[in-house]
């Protein structure tokens, strides 16, 4: 296992850890059939669009806290007082307490399917409902109307049965979207960034789930930030620029962490684009490849610069590499004007 950080190597060790400890505690591990259409490319998943969930929709996020990241705010917020709402934002609560006569923009939630049929009362908009994952090959799942959108608690789900769930529902061409629902109980969050990432991100790189919901002990102020860097970061929602770095080594020709802290300075407001930062001409041309734009120590103190895969800009000024870059990206037609 190899974790790169632009950090120093140390910092690198406990992360790594943590990562051997999250697939030490998989009780299940199957090899990846060569069968899978998944096994070498990828797909999404087809869905219906119900709101704005599922089908060309990103996928969503639900939180319990309402704080913004970087300017983008949970599109759902799972309350249980309905005292102080706005008007112009959806919040989703327990099914008990739902009724017909709420305000448009509040859905209910059932903790299972049994609670779901019981109830008197369901909108006939959207419903989320929490379904265990042995129960997504029941034959009433078949039967659902529009109005529906799974939850699936990823905890104690290991990667091989999610997927089997999921080539299910396509194999019976069921199309309700579904939610990715991870609660995490430890103390640390780096161990809840890594466990949230390995159970709910590798799903969504495979094209399936149709948004986001983490719930924590202890770092409510911090689920959204995770929430949507696990997306942008499987880049099923972006929002923001992309940066790929290097970690730090022997052949590193500038100080990469106050090099990728000014690039970032200056283009952080490229909403879509990916950068690439490398410190040496050795490896860096390979781990950009899918950078739009790559920024790459070639000697002592000189910049080579990178549209795609394409050397463009050879020998640079260290000193004058950021402003290179920056007229690049505007040759291109990629620029923008960083607001106010």
């Amino acid at each position: 296992i190899r974790v790169s950080l632009t950090e120093d190597p140390e910092f690198e060790i406990p992360a790594a850890e943590k990562i051997l400890e999250k697939i030490d505690s998989i009780s299940k591990k199957i090899r990846l059939k060569n069968t899978d259409k998944r096994a070498f490319s990828f797909f999404k998943r087809e869905t219906e669009s119900i709101k704005n969930i599922g089908e060309k929709n990103p996928p969503i996020v639900i939180s319990n806290n309402s704080n913004d990241f970087e300017g983008n705010f949970p599109d759902y917020l799972f309350i249980d007082d309905l005292d102080n709402l706005d008007d112009s934002k959806k919040y989703i609560i327990e099914g008990k307490d739902w009724n017909k006569n709420l305000s448009k923009n509040i859905f209910p939630y059932f903790n299972s399917l049994k609670d779901f049929r019981k109830s008197e009362a369901v909108s006939n908009t959207l419903n989320f409902i929490e379904i265990e994952l042995s129960k997504i090959t029941n034959t009433i799942m078949q039967t659902f109307s529009n109005n529906v959108v799974i939850v699936l608690n990823v905890n104690n789900a290991n990667r091989h049965d999610l997927l089997s769930a999921f080539n299910f529902l396509e194999e019976k061409r069921i199309k309700i979207p579904v939610i990715l629902k991870g609660s995490y109980q430890s103390s640390d969050f780096e161990k809840v960034a890594i466990d949230a990432s390995i159970d709910i991100g590798s799903i969504l790189l495979e094209g399936m789930g149709n948004g986001i919901w983490i719930q924590t002990k202890d770092f409510d102020s911090k689920i959204n930030e995770l929430s949507f860097l696990i997306l942008q970061n499987t880049r099923t929602r972006i929002f923001k620029t992309d940066y790929i770095s290097c970690p730090s080594c022997g052949r590193t020709k500038f100080d990469l962490q106050e090099t990728t802290a000014l690039v970032k300075e200056h283009t952080n407001h490229l909403k879509g684009l990916k950068i690439s930062v490398m410190g040496c001409i050795v490896n860096g041309p390979g781990e950009m490849a899918d950078a739009d734009y790559g920024y790459v120590g070639s000697g002592d103190g000189v910049i080579s610069l990178y549209k795609g895969k394409e050397l463009v800009k050879r020998n640079i000024s260290s000193e004058q590499a950021v402003d290179e870059l920056i007229q690049l990206i505007k040759e291109n037609d990629d620029w923008v004007d960083p607001k106010n």
